[in-house]
């Protein structure tokens, strides 16, 4: 049809719609507490999250170590052998 609609107009657009939709659907009351539910819960988890053992001090107590580590040689040369 050769129109073209900002991408901030349709997102608007179905910012309003969907917001009618919850207010007249009659669900505005649970998805307030719903989201306020999980804004508790995500508070809850960042104070007692602990990130002390996020962090390998060495690469060897790592399960990964092998895929980290460059001991297997050059991994920018071109590949040798054939097929």
């Amino acid at each position: 049809m050769g129109y073209q609609v900002s991408d901030w107009v349709v997102l608007v657009v179905l910012f309003v719609v969907d917001f009618l939709v919850v207010i007249w659907g009659g669900v505005f009351q649970n998805v307030v507490v719903g989201g306020g539910i999980a804004v508790v819960l995500m508070l809850l988890h960042a104070a007692l999250r602990s990130t002390d053992d996020l962090v390998a001090d060495d690469i060897e107590t790592s399960p990964y170590a092998n895929l980290l580590s460059d001991d297997d040689g050059d991994y920018n040369a071109p590949p040798t052998g054939g097929l």
